[in-house]
């Protein structure tokens, strides 16, 4: 992740958080220039990543992770089935407070909820915050 998309997620959460702060988009330019130093970057920045993972997940598919506490949660995985639907492509809905959930959130790098994870191809994209159908569809249909 660059420092660019740092601040896009920054703003997602702003957005969500904070609908009614003005300035949301320089407020996370800011504070991405000052936090963006601190993520780990490079070989061996995350320790999470599990080839059992790889090898138990099926390919080509849409992981959403979600959790019971978090309000954009909820009925999120009806939305991104709405979206996946016509395809063969399967959803499968992981809730990060489960420990197996929280060990395959980790391995994807999900640090917050609502996320979506469209694995196969040689990365899995993830998509942060929740969407519209629409921008769901131009996310989705963009990833490997």
């Amino acid at each position: 992740m660059d420092e660019r998309e740092f601040a896009r997620r920054i703003e997602v959460y702003l957005d969500v958080d904070m609908p009614d702060v003005s300035g949301r988009k320089e407020i996370a330019e800011a504070l991405s220039r000052r936090l963006f130093q601190y993520l780990p970057r490079g070989e061996g920045a995350s320790s999470d990543h599990s080839q059992t993972i790889d090898e138990l997940l099926p390919d080509d598919e849409v992981l959403v992770f979600t959790a019971a506490w978090d309000g954009n949660s909820v009925g999120y995985a009806d939305l991104v089935r709405e979206e996946v639907g016509s395809s063969a492509r399967r959803v499968i809905e992981i809730d990060v407070d489960d420990p197996v959930g929280g060990a395959i959130a980790r391995h994807y790098r999900v640090l917050n909820t609502p996320a979506v994870v469209s694995v196969g191809g040689p990365a899995a994209s993830l998509i942060v915050g929740r969407r519209t159908v629409a921008d769901l569809r131009g996310a989705l249909s963009t990833s490997p």
